[in-house]
């Protein structure tokens, strides 16, 4: 979710010099599957086909900011890439997967990821601009 809502805020700002990638941070949740019922809805046509990397096969310096829902996940970013300056954030109070859960559960996730999303943006616009891209 939080992918399509950074796509959305950025085509909405007529910014379309960054790039989004979703990556995992196990090999598990890389798995292609399609997004949720619930996502789909969510965000109509925009994540169908979405695919994710696992970061042990990227070069997380080439990012600008690396976002991550749970504290856990960030702390395996640098477990796997010690050496890492970009800069990695988690979700405030971490947010775990709503996976399998209520339509409800989704929508209040979306509002909270849209909310953070905006403010990274923000915040971290220029070091954005200035990062590398292959």
């Amino acid at each position: 979710m939080l992918k399509a809502i950074l796509q959305l805020e950025l085509a909405r700002a007529g910014d379309y010099n960054i790039a989004v990638h979703s990556a995992g941070t196990s090999l598990s949740s890389c798995a292609r599957h399609p997004a949720s019922f619930h996502v789909q809805k969510l965000f109509p046509g925009m994540l169908h086909s979405h695919t994710s990397k696992w970061i042990g096969e990227l070069s997380l310096n080439q990012y600008g900011v690396i976002l991550c829902m749970t504290n856990a996940q960030r702390k395996n970013v640098f477990a796997l890439q010690p050496d890492l300056e970009t800069t990695v954030l988690s979700f405030p109070g971490d947010l775990p997967d709503p996976k399998g859960l209520d339509e409800r559960v989704y929508k209040v996730e979306k509002a909270l990821l849209l909310q953070w999303g905006q403010s990274v943006l923000f915040a971290f616009k220029d070091s954005l601009h200035s990062c590398v891209r292959k």
